[in-house]
């Protein structure tokens, strides 16, 4: 291979590597985002893991998907501390945070209430659908 062949093979390799550096998922970039706008320090925002996930699926028609960005984030507070990891849901639809925990909404059958009586099952399942459509309706 002529010397000319690997500079074109090298600059095409750098040049893929800008561009798809440049290419971002617009749900995690507005995650971001709205998760700097609310902090102290936002240039202190450690993203340790960041996944789309489902939720509200036990209250959806069939065959429709309602996600949110989970993040396990970390950043100092007004004492130049870090606070610690913690999870944090973005809503992409409402392009806020949600003050809550969507393990709860995910997780919430009929093993983890089986020891529960009709009526304690009945209200928690009632309490998780108020708090789904409060997520899902724009």
């Amino acid at each position: 291979m002529s010397k000319d062949m690997k500079k074109v093979i090298l600059a095409t390799a750098i040049a893929s590597t800008v561009i798809l550096s440049g290419c971002g998922n617009a749900k995690n970039e507005a995650a971001i985002s709205a998760i700097k706008s609310q902090m102290y320090d936002p240039e202190s925002l450690q993203v340790n893991k960041i996944e789309e996930v489902s939720i509200c699926q036990q209250f959806l028609p069939e065959g429709t998907d309602y996600k949110l960005v989970k993040m396990r984030i970390n950043g100092k507070n007004r004492m130049g501390g870090y606070t610690g990891e913690k999870t944090v849901y973005y809503n992409p639809r409402k392009d806020r945070i949600e003050p809550f925990d969507a393990w709860m909404i995910n997780n919430v059958n009929t093993d983890f209430m089986g020891f529960m009586d009709e009526e304690t099952m009945a209200s928690l399942y009632e309490m998780n659908m108020n708090v789904c459509e409060s997520i899902i309706d724009a």
